[in-house]
């Protein structure tokens, strides 16, 4: 069944300390029969065992099982052989301590698909082969060593295996147990193959039918045995009192027997009889032992017991062998019980792995929160345009007289204006609006500015960017980006209690000192801007240009104008404005230039003058000459910025100097610079908070690992997969980091949302549930990281080394 070929294994090969363990072995076993293995201590026995056995790999040569040949490291081939095929006893036991005795039996009974029935059956019959099926449901830790040995070989024998590796089965049993076990191990011999590892050479000579002796990692002997016919216990520490000589000395009182072989010692004694008691006393204390029901040493009126093979072979024990259906692995089901009770264990045996977990919990909420806060450098307390703007400002030099400065700033607007770049022209407004809330009758006329905005004119919106509210119907009413919104909830607390949703914000008036605006729309185009009628914006620059068009006024007054046109010098005014004007002519000065008056209109339609198209525009063009600024709205800045670029070399900077800028550019240049500052302040501390938290982990993962070397060697060394095994520390990890990790997150995070939403606290903090979730996840994923890492460098070596680590 098994023959090894020119076998070779080392330790520390290539190295100075080298130990050539198995030296150029070779074998050959059949399909039944004992096989002990014998060699003094350090011969290289119970090496030869592991490697014979597939728990162990091998340097060269090779080892064919059952007409499968497997080279060396040919490890996934030897595992599924010995998962099918091998069955083992260890010197060591290798048992699951804080599991039951049938947990670990039903171990061995994992790739087979029987009933929980068939199970038990199998169990309880090696149990009571085993005298220990009154232990069945005792933890291991609380049996004895030689009760585990019991244990360990029932584990063994529950399968049936074609062959049983046993290394040292009964060195912790005694002497009466050992040959009850023994005789079972000769039974099943000879329906499987048995190959055995011991020292004890009586029980070798008595049971064996083959026995090897090995020296220095090679064979010295190798020859079968003839059993011998009896085999008389040794280490019997009772007094059997046939094998002795007797002699009698009595009288009509007292009758003492005397037993013994060869000369004996006189003996001196005093015997006293009262009160229906003898009292003995002799000289010669240090030569005489007194033997109670308590001593460990009795006499036994009979001859000293002997094993004779007649007796082994009527020894009765018969289980069916079994084949195996599927991959050594847990189920689901296993896999899960496995990790919970580990889990429910660990609150025991590991407080600090639980602290650590806790701990690092806590570091990594506060390094995230701090690291969000700090990124998020509040880019609408810094950014006051929109990013279509483009500033335009002229400024005199010093050296320049009026006429000059003007005349040189009057010829580039001119040329900039004729050449057609810019999409649009705005004045560039400051004006602040304001707006009061009376939400509350105990809060009354609390007043609230809006500065740092832009406007843009109504025909660069879109009806689609609404997100609450209705267009416009009339000059007074304004889109307003929840942007702005958003500055007010952030510069007053109060503000966010009173009006809560963005859409109460509908129908508020915004004043500043000419005019008045309602709020009819709310957008969330992440500008702050304000969307206005381009002839209420001129009018917003200078009080006294209070201007509407013929349009508007053609609306507000269906039918009474639509038969009026407006020439580019065409003005009409309202009807007290007029009365104030008589006595002046017809003409009307509008920002220094005189229009003409050619009608008239009621007063409460709320303008002073009302103008056509091209009167807007020279009234644009007279106030940006007038301010000697302006700026520019465009979608696609580039063009603009290289014309600037390009063209201002040609033009006569002797009396004027023009500054052109992309201030929403510079905003936000100044906005990721303030954040960067921030940012590499808190990475650094995040990073050093990180680093902790994960040596914490590692470490704690590490230790828990290595402390439970002995139980993955346990699974290893039953054939259990290494993916099972990983699996159920997964789980076991996910199941300890839902009760630990899950409600330290979810409670601390609450209440640092909870604190950063009391406006009294005036706090800014930046942690969104988004993140918590994507905290929890990292977390997760990195304690199964963590935590398998150890558990894989384990599970990788070959069950021997896992064994020499347990």
């Amino acid at each position: 069944m098994i023959q090894v070929n020119k076998l070779h294994k080392y330790f520390n090969k290539g190295k100075s300390n080298e130990i050539h363990v198995i030296n150029d072995t070779c074998l050959e076993f059949g399909n039944t029969g004992l096989v002990c293995i014998l060699g003094e201590s350090g011969s290289g026995k119970t090496t030869l065992l592991n490697t014979l056995g597939g728990l162990d790999v091998f340097h060269n040569g090779s080892i064919n099982f059952d007409g499968t040949n497997v080279a060396k490291h040919s490890i996934k081939e030897m595992e599924r052989i010995r998962n099918s095929k091998f069955g083992y006893i260890f010197q060591e036991k290798y048992l699951l301590q804080d599991y039951t005795v049938a947990y670990n039996i039903r171990l061995a009974l994992n790739m087979y698909d029987l009933s929980d029935e068939e199970k038990e059956a199998r169990i309880d019959y090696v149990l009571k082969s085993v005298d220990m099926l009154k232990y069945k449901k005792r933890l291991v830790s609380q049996l004895s060593g030689g009760q585990q040995q019991r244990i360990a070989i029932a584990r063994a024998l529950v399968k049936s295996p074609d062959v049983i590796f046993a290394d040292e089965p009964t060195g912790s049993l005694d002497e009466a147990s050992t040959m009850r076990i023994m005789s079972i191990i000769k039974k099943i011999s000879r329906e499987c193959l048995v190959i055995l590892v011991t020292h004890e050479k009586r029980i070798a000579e008595f049971f064996a039918d083959r026995i090897i002796r090995i020296k220095d990692g090679r064979v010295i002997y190798d020859a079968l045995w003839e059993d011998q016919k009896t085999y008389q216990y040794s280490d019997d520490t009772n007094l059997y009192l046939k094998e002795f000589d007797k002699e009698s000395y009595h009288n009509n009182e007292i009758k003492i027997n005397v037993f013994g072989n060869g000369r004996k010692h006189q003996l001196v004694l005093n015997l006293v009889y009262l009160n229906d008691k003898y009292y003995v006393q002799t000289p010669d204390e240090e030569k005489v032992v007194f033997l109670t029901s308590n001593n460990e040493t009795q006499m036994v009126d009979d001859y000293k017991p002997t094993l004779d093979m007649e007796q082994v072979e009527e020894f009765d024990y018969s289980l069916e062998r079994l084949e195996a259906s599927k991959r050594s692995k847990f189920s689901y089901k296993d896999i899960y019980q496995l990790a919970k009770v580990n889990v429910k264990m660990l609150g025991k045996r590991q407080i600090f792995m639980i602290a650590s977990f806790i701990i690092a919990s806590v570091l990594l909420v506060i390094a995230l929160v701090d690291y969000m806060t700090a990124a998020a450098v509040d880019k609408k307390s810094i950014i006051t345009r929109d990013s279509n703007y483009i500033s335009v400002e002229a400024k005199r030099n010093s050296s320049a007289e009026d006429n000059e400065y003007i005349n040189s700033y009057n010829l580039i607007y001119n040329k900039f204006i004729s050449d057609r770049i810019a999409p649009d022209i705005y004045l560039d407004l400051k004006t602040r609006l304001s707006f009061t809330d009376d939400s509350f009758e105990q809060i009354t006329n609390l007043q609230y500015i809006m500065s740092d905005f832009s406007y843009v004119t109504l025909e660069h919106f879109k009806a689609d960017d609404l997100v609450y509210g209705r267009m416009p119907k009339s000059r007074d009413e304004v889109i307003i980006d929840k942007w702005l919104l958003d500055v007010f909830y952030k510069s007053d607390s109060i503000l966010k209690t009173l009006l809560p949703d963005p859409q109460d914000f509908l129908g508020l008036e915004l004043k500043s000192t000419n005019a008045s605006l309602t709020i009819v729309g709310i957008c969330d185009m992440d500008e702050p801007t304000i969307f206005i009628d381009k002839y209420k914006g001129l009018s917003l620059a200078y009080p006294s240009n209070n201007v509407a068009s013929l349009e508007q006024l053609q609306a507000a007054y269906p039918g009474q104008y639509d038969n009026i046109t407006l020439g580019k010098d065409e003005v009409l005014v309202s009807e007290s404005y007029n009365k104030v004007r008589e006595g002046n002519g017809n003409k009307m000065p509008i920002s220094g230039d005189m229009y003409q008056v050619v009608g008239t209109y009621p007063d409460d339609f709320g303008a002073d003058y009302v103008i056509g198209k091209d009167t807007y525009y020279a009234v644009l063009s007279r106030s940006i000459f007038n301010d000697k600024k302006f700026v520019i709205y465009a979608e696609d800045k580039t063009p603009i910025l290289n014309y600037f670029a390009q063209n201002l070399g040609g033009f006569d900077k002797t009396f004027v100097e023009l500054k052109v800028s992309d201030t929403y550019h510079e905003q936000l240049a100044t906005f990721k610079a303030e954040r960067a500052v921030k940012m590499n302040a808190r990475l650094i501390a995040t990073l050093v908070i990180f680093g902790v938290s994960m040596f914490m982990l590692f470490f704690t993962m590490k230790s828990n690992a290595i402390k439970r070397v002995q139980e993955i060697s346990v699974y290893r060394l039953m054939g259990i997969s290494k993916r099972s095994i990983i699996s159920s520390f997964i789980l076991e990890i996910i199941l300890m980091t839902n009760d630990t990790v899950l409600p330290v997150v979810l409670i601390f995070s609450s209440m640092i949302k909870f604190i950063a939403s009391v406006p009294s606290f005036q706090l800014t903090i930046v942690y969104p549930w988004l993140a918590m979730i994507a905290l929890l996840v990292f977390i997760y994923a990195v304690n199964i990281i963590v935590g398998i890492l150890p558990v894989y460098g384990i599970v990788k070596l070959p069950p021997a080394r896992i064994e020499e680590k347990a």
